[in-house]
């Protein structure tokens, strides 16, 4: 079997895609890609892509002193290769490397809908060779998996925490750990009864791993209790995925004998990297866990350079 074969590009590549129309100045460009702090742009028109524009294509044009007054469309690279949210894992990297380029885009019905970087692909690869090496190594599923809920159990989650770090300090990348607890939950059982508490819980970590991608590993830690290790994203888009799963939660129907439950999640984030190790990565996410708490529940805290900041 190939390595990636089963993994489709839709499932790591950027979501967020910078564009810019052609009939932009390069000053204009300039100023986006210095903005946004990012490598490209891509060049649209009736929201298709015909170019790319890289930071490396400015140094030809500063050091010609032409960049003020061209326009994007005279110096983007076209026609540029695309690939589909479809496309494998191994045929994306035979696209690089049979065009040498670090970038493409991904286009479906002629619309760009994400981005997908050379660096971004041997992330995943490292990931993707760590993933099978456990795979090889791993007990019987029943050692891993938690009996309610099937997901990860908490000593699964214990050991790829310390695994990943190693990993990381080998390859680099981003990781994060989310610690999630469901807000009064002691409610669920004395109200509607341990039964339904467990139905809950059962449909909380369905909702949470649908929100999950591939790569993260997410399990039960204990109780109410939950953990997520979110793999290459950076920090400002680990919030926004932790707050994602709060309004996910919110707005689901949790059902028990046709009685509606209300239920919210509160989360702590806490950067592994920045942690050194697993157990400081934990106990920093508890602490951004339960000010979270403080802070009225439903709602995300993220410790960072030893603060801790509240998102609702």
């Amino acid at each position: 079997m190939n390595v990636g074969e089963n993994i489709r590009i839709n499932d790591i590549m950027h979501r967020s895609v910078v564009t810019i129309e052609p009939n932009k100045s390069a000053r204009d460009c300039a100023e986006l890609i210095s903005k946004e702090r990012i490598g490209c742009v891509i060049v649209v028109e009736d929201k298709q892509p015909i170019g790319i524009v890289t930071e490396r294509d400015f140094v030809y044009l500063v050091k010609n002193e032409i960049y003020k007054d061209i326009r994007v469309k005279e110096f983007m690279v076209c026609p540029i290769v695309t690939v589909s949210p479809t496309t494998t894992f191994s045929d994306a990297i035979a696209v690089f490397n049979k065009n040498k380029i670090k970038r493409v885009p991904v286009v479906s019905d002629n619309k760009i809908v994400g981005l997908l970087t050379l660096n971004n692909m041997l992330g995943y690869y490292h990931l993707l060779l760590t993933d099978l090496e456990r795979k090889k190594n791993h007990l019987e599923t029943e050692i891993e998996t938690d009996d309610l809920t099937g997901i990860y159990n908490k000593k699964f989650i214990t050991s790829q925490l310390k695994n990943e770090i190693s990993r990381l300090n080998k390859f680099g990348g981003q990781c994060s750990v989310l610690f999630l607890d469901l807000d009064h939950f002691k409610k669920v059982n004395d109200i509607y009864s341990h039964s339904a508490g467990d139905v809950v819980l059962i449909e909380f970590a369905k909702v949470i791993k649908q929100e999950c991608r591939k790569i993260d590993i997410f399990g039960r830690f204990g109780g109410e209790e939950f953990i997520i290790l979110a793999r290459n994203r950076k920090a400002r888009k680990i919030v926004q995925f932790a707050s994602r799963l709060c309004k996910a939660i919110r707005n689901h129907k949790f059902l028990y004998e046709v009685k509606i439950i209300p239920i919210t999640v509160s989360i702590g984030v806490s950067n592994i990297l920045q942690a050194g190790d697993s157990e400081t990565a934990l106990k920093r996410a508890d602490k951004a866990l339960y000010a979270a708490k403080d802070s009225g529940r439903d709602c995300v805290g993220l410790w960072t350079k030893n603060e801790i900041t509240i998102t609702k």
